[in-house]
């Protein structure tokens, strides 16, 4: 078992083991290193910081074939037959204590680059995207020549030197207790070791039906041979920091000191409330450790620091939980609102409503749900301005502002006209208007009838052209929009039966001349008008 040793220095205590070919060695006595300025410590105070045994905790995978099939186990034994550890990092380990299939499996080892990239160009074994390897992490493909060979990103383990808020210098190091420290929440800080003596070398989980070699000699045999019984297979949880009894408490918390935490990088705020939303008992949703609360408050204008793209990403998560509405309270409380372009009288009670009508439930479009927070288009603009929204959200949010009161009491089958004509008559693209639509719908909280109806509707085609137009009317290209805009009108107050001969028949001509010219005309617009005229 491998030795810890803590080293003070004043207020600070750093975390390392023995050997180490990160740390040098003074005098003669192997448990004393030098403290690199650049690493990683942690604040003590009062507070000691929780660590368990270096074993791990041995627990059974054999109900999560994804970790041990072919490509992950050829992984595994070639880190282990070139000496190195490697170990599932993150939210896998997290979602895998919790009996959730992991989607993305993140590892992390104690091999630098360098040495990950020498071990597998002598095992032919193709690595990808080069530009990770600055922060660490190393890109490789498993069965490269087969047909569905998987890719893996590998990062070394590090500790972050001169954090500004966003970003931090990275420096490699070999010990697993130290890049835990460095992440954000407990229940993110554990990994998860593979046990590969419980895996037969003639099993492999999740076998490809196309056989296989033993391309690189690590005992992984063809999917031919395999035993049609799967064996029972066992992992080790490495938890330094108390997260699997968070987890299993359903307590959010940061790893050591919060605010210190949250200073090496701002975002980790929304990760906390993200990972409280999702987590969280559901009788305990409105818990929160009042230190924590306040080391955000404290820090919550760095926030600023962060790129609205960054915080978007966060903030579509947390918008779409259950607990949304407590959560953006306490957001709020904690001056966060300011810093996201969010409004500084938000409407929460128009929040409240949308989720008793069960908006979370009915979509998972971030943008429909916040817009229960806004009530005007400059809030809109303001937000954008701050989060960079898509065009369509942007969208999204303007027309349900817009248009929320007068759809709240159109939510029966019997509304089904309106929303048709709403898109019949636009002038924007059936595809770009129909998903907001769609969206209003949920917002409002329609019947299932309406919302299975309008899902089954198929638009009819507009039989007139602007081609069409101009070439049997001697339309001028400046007035064919107003021209189309009337015969639309004409032809969905028909039920959409009138034809195109019947539409540009003579006898309608002058009709249509006369509807034109009452039409309010529409100035030409420069380029940042007409990206700006949503608002």
């Amino acid at each position: 078992m491998r030795l810890v040793h803590l080293l003070r220095w004043s207020s600070v205590v750093l975390i390392t083991r023995k050997p180490s070919k990160f740390f040098r060695p003074i005098n003669n006595h192997s448990s004393l290193f030098h403290p690199p300025s650049c690493c990683h410590t942690f604040t003590v105070g009062a507070k000691v910081l929780t660590m368990t045994s270096e074993e791990g905790e041995k627990i059974d995978l054999t109900s999560f074939p994804s970790l041990y099939r072919e490509e992950n186990v050829i992984l595994h034994k070639l880190f282990h037959k070139h000496g190195y550890e490697l170990r599932i990092a993150g939210g896998a380990v997290r979602d895998v204590l919790l009996g959730i299939t992991p989607k993305d499996i993140d590892y992390a080892t104690d091999a630098t680059p360098t040495e990950m990239n020498e071990m597998f160009l002598s095992e032919n074994i193709r690595t990808l995207n080069r530009n990770g390897e600055t922060h660490g992490t190393v890109t490789v493909r498993i069965n490269d020549k087969a047909s569905m060979s998987i890719n893996f990103e590998i990062t070394t383990l590090r500790i972050d030197s001169e954090p500004d808020g966003r970003h931090a210098k990275v420096v490699f190091t070999d010990d697993w207790r130290l890049d835990a420290g460095r992440r954000d929440l407990t229940v993110n800080s554990m990994f998860l070791g593979l046990d590969l003596s419980t895996l037969p070398d003639n099993h492999v989980g999740n076998a490809h039906p196309s056989d296989r070699e033993d391309t690189h000699g690590l005992g992984v045999q063809q999917p031919s041979t395999l035993n049609s019984k799967t064996p029972q297979v066992f992992g080790r949880v490495y938890d330094f920091f108390g997260g699997r009894g968070d987890l299993s408490r359903r307590h959010i918390r940061f790893v050591g000191d919060a605010a210190t935490r949250i200073q090496e990088d701002y975002l980790r705020i929304l990760r906390y409330f993200r990972f409280h939303g999702r987590l969280a008992n559901p009788d305990e949703q409105d818990l929160h450790d009042p230190d924590t609360l306040e080391a955000i408050r404290e820090n919550a204008a760095g926030l600023s620091k962060i790129a609205g793209e960054r915080c978007w990403v966060e903030l579509k998560n947390i918008l779409s939980y259950p607990s949304t509405p407590m959560l953006l309270r306490r957001m709020f409380d904690a001056g966060l609102f300011p810093h996201l372009g969010f409004p500084l009288d938000p409407n929460f009670a128009e929040l409240d409503a949308a989720w008793q009508r069960g908006i979370n439930n009915r979509t998972t479009c971030a943008a429909t749900h916040l817009a229960a927070l806004l009530t005007s288009t400059e809030e809109v603009e303001t937000l954008n301005n701050r989060l960079k929204l898509s065009n369509a959200e942007v969208l999204i949010l303007i027309y349900i502002i817009k248009h929320r009161e007068e759809c709240s009491r159109l939510t029966g089958l019997d509304a089904l006209p309106h929303y048709q004509h709403e898109l019949l008559l636009s002038r924007e693209s059936q595809n770009k208007i129909r998903p907001i639509l769609t969206e209003m719908l949920c917002y409002v909280g329609c019947d299932p009838e309406l919302s299975a109806s309008w899902a089954l509707w198929e638009p009819p085609k507009f039989p007139v052209s602007g081609y069409e137009l101009q070439s049997k009317w001697s339309v001028p290209p400046r007035v064919t929009g107003a021209f189309l805009t009337v015969l639309r009108r004409q032809w969905v107050e028909s039920n959409c039966k009138l034809t195109s001969d019947e539409l540009l028949c003579d006898a309608n001509r002058s009709v249509t001349e006369a509807a034109v010219d009452m039409l309010d005309p529409e100035p030409p617009l420069s380029r940042k008008a007409k990206k700006a005229r949503h608002y």
